[in-house]
């Protein structure tokens, strides 16, 4: 991973990490919120901030980024991630 990707995947929240794993399994805006509690908008505008930290164009993209970069698994691996807010945590698809 580039310094300037582990820098992208850094930058996320780990409420973003959250959202695109769920998007990774295919969920929709409507699954996610009632899942997180939260309105379709708020998960819409969460996508949003996940594609312009990511420097993307599409949630597909997003998930890509994330699969190819590291935060949300290769295979099923497992993968540390310290994120904004010094939050580390062990995420696994």
């Amino acid at each position: 991973m580039t310094a300037a990707a582990d820098h992208r995947l850094a930058s996320l929240t780990v409420r973003e990490l959250r959202l695109l794993e769920f998007v990774a399994l295919g969920r929709t805006n409507s699954s996610i919120a009632r899942t997180l509690d939260i309105s379709p908008r708020t998960v819409a505008k969460h996508l949003e901030h996940i594609c312009r930290k990511l420097q993307v164009t599409s949630r597909a993209a997003a998930v890509y980024y994330g699969n190819t970069s590291g935060p949300i698994g290769k295979n099923g691996s497992q993968h540390d991630l310290q994120c904004k807010g010094n939050v580390k945590f062990r995420m696994a698809i």
